[in-house]
């Protein structure tokens, strides 16, 4: 879900509405930073301006995500403009369009802003936007002399801008596919292939440095009487909120995978029998709750099995296995 802030629009006094990077945007790696590096570099270079920036939006400020390297520059990267003072940028943020300032002192409304107490003369900004319309934040040149921002120049400060949208858009399309490769279509959990590799980590990481881990199977009951009864539409949306509930309610050092039908498997690093059968009883009743408002006398079973000197993971699946058996066994 795309979060969402409000900024300050200081030519009219209004606040305005926009929708900026959520929680599953990618990270910018440390490449796509050395590209964009060279650009803002060139950039400064180009104007001969105090600071070229990139600023990126958060919750409740502006913070500089990456700054020329010209020796003017007074700006540090991660300083943060808390929103609402009326800064350049925020018009640009809240326009999605450029905003220019040659020269504040001739300017009837900044001239009284707190950008003119600090020197900050002109200003030229564009914003960055994600491909699906969120805001990233903005690139900008910013100097404490008159600056005449000609054609030329804005044609080539917008060719910069498309460049790191593209990148921008490139990140995405690879962290879809990475998603593809990685992730259950229907439920959103890791997919067979990827718990396979976290097992897989896990045991080499156990023998190494002799720690516990710990895995639990899940078979939601009776789930076959669902499809026949309720058909595969109803199936799906409760393989879906099994998982959502389940997931929602793990430590961020677990791992939720969906390993086929309407078998789930969740792995516990650091953490032995005790602890995975803890964790499992602190969320059990409240997902059943939940289940049941979806579908009557909804029920699941598991087995859980730790890491014990085992050589290989096919070991600790089938003690898993065994447990989850017997428990099923019981709910019949």
């Amino acid at each position: 879900m795309a979060k969402v802030t409000k900024v300050y629009m200081y030519e009219t006094g209004q606040l305005k509405k926009v929708y900026f990077t959520d929680e599953n945007k990618p990270q910018v790696d440390t490449y796509i930073k050395d590209k964009w590096q060279v650009i803002i570099n060139k950039i400064a270079k180009l104007m001969s301006v105090k600071a070229s920036l990139i600023n990126r939006l958060e919750d409740d400020h502006i913070e500089v995500f990456m700054m020329s390297h010209n020796q003017s520059n007074p700006y540090t990267v991660g300083i943060c403009d808390p929103l609402g003072q009326g800064a350049y940028c925020e018009m640009v943020l809240g326009s999605k369009k450029v905003f220019k300032m040659e020269s504040i002192k001739n300017d009837l409304v900044w001239k009284e802003s707190a950008y003119a107490s600090i020197n900050m003369i002109s200003y030229y900004g564009l914003p960055i936007i994600w491909p699906d319309g969120e805001v990233f934040g903005t690139i900008c040149v910013i100097d404490d002399k008159e600056n005449v921002f000609d054609e030329t120049f804005q044609d080539i400060f917008l060719e910069f801008k498309l460049s790191i949208e593209k990148d921008l858009e490139i990140l995405m399309k690879s962290h879809e596919l990475s998603m593809m490769a990685d992730f259950d279509g229907l439920t959103g959990v890791y997919n067979r292939r990827k718990i396979d590799q976290i097992l897989d980590h896990e045991l080499c990481r156990s023998k190494r440095s002799d720690t516990p881990f710990s895995i639990a199977l899940f078979d939601l009951d009776k789930f076959k009487e669902v499809n026949d009864v309720y058909g595969h539409h109803m199936g799906d949306t409760i393989l879906k909120a099994f998982s959502r509930h389940v997931d929602n309610r793990i430590r961020k050092t677990d791992s939720l995978g969906r390993i086929g039908g309407d078998e789930f498997i969740l792995i516990c690093p650091d953490t032995d029998l005790a602890g995975t059968k803890n964790l499992i009883k602190s969320f059990e009743s409240a997902v059943l709750k939940e289940m049941t408002n979806l579908i009557e006398g909804f029920a699941f079973s598991y087995g859980i099995a730790a890491y014990d000197k085992d050589t290989e993971i096919k070991y600790i699946l089938q003690r898993a296995d065994t447990e989850l058996y017997k428990m099923k066994k019981r709910s019949i």
